[in-house]
């Protein structure tokens, strides 16, 4: 086996959001346990766990709502203001980052994305210890 590549998920909010960056949403969640929510493509997936191990490191409590697929009502859902954050991958969600359907607020990665280096790493805003990539092979 060989490592092809790797590259880490992003963690956006719908445009309308308030947050601007990802240290706002975490001091808003600490306020409000409980009662933010947020997407992935469903349960077992590395966006899941990105989530999760963000939600851990970052002491917070929002409620995930699984879904099947990025593209089974997530998107839809997610750019109608129905979920306050998202996990997913670079795949999925550069291009709307890119064109500002979406607002990135961090990747998850220890070090920033070359295709998006105006993101900061989770760690950079304050989630310590946050290292969450996937990887390609053959």
């Amino acid at each position: 086996m060989s490592l092809v590549g790797t590259y880490p998920n992003i963690t956006v909010v719908p445009n309308g959001s308030p947050f601007q960056k990802l240290d706002d949403l975490i001091a808003r969640a600490k306020a409000h346990p409980g009662t933010m929510s947020w997407g992935s493509p469903g349960i077992g997936t590395v966006p899941l766990l990105a989530g999760e191990l963000f939600k851990h490191r970052a002491g917070i409590e929002i409620t995930h709502v699984p879904y099947r697929g990025a593209n089974q009502g997530l998107m839809s859902d997610f750019l109608a203001g129905r979920l306050d954050l998202m996990f997913n991958t670079t795949g999925s969600l550069l291009e709307p980052v890119r064109s500002k359907q979406v607002r990135g607020l961090a990747v998850t990665s220890a070090t920033r994305f070359p295709d998006v280096p105006e993101l900061p790493t989770a760690a950079e805003s304050g989630v310590l210890g946050y290292d969450v990539s996937s990887w390609y092979a053959i």
